[in-house]
């Protein structure tokens, strides 16, 4: 049975990243996603890239936010995940919200900050 690994930005879409795993719960498939992840003692990036070596698809859902950048000048933790898997040749089915999808303003992040890449 395939494995699952959930990757998006998180504060602007709960609500999406929730209906994934709710499907995947229906569906009795096994998924991996921050929510789940708990204290560890590894760096965030480190725990994502095991989770995805133990998947066999990543879900990307993106929208208004680029993500957390554990390095400043580098990628967001979200564009590594989907770097990551493609590297390891993980199967991705990657999502865009529509842009007329109402969201809240003070989750948009300014485009400057996906720009720097």
């Amino acid at each position: 049975m395939p494995k699952i690994m959930i990757s998006s930005t998180f504060d602007d879409l709960k609500g999406h990243r929730e209906a994934v795993i709710e499907a995947l719960q229906r569906m009795e498939l096994p998924h991996a996603a921050m929510e789940f992840f708990g204290s560890r003692p590894s760096e965030p990036v480190d725990v994502c890239y095991k989770e995805i070596e133990k998947c066999d698809y990543l879900i990307g859902i993106y929208a208004w936010r680029y993500g957390w950048r554990p390095d400043p000048s580098g990628p967001s933790i979200t564009e590594m995940e989907f770097d990551y898997a493609r590297k390891l040749g993980k199967k991705c089915l990657c999502y865009i919200v529509d842009e007329n999808h109402p969201c809240p303003v003070k989750l948009i992040e300014d485009c400057e900050a996906a720009k720097k890449n």
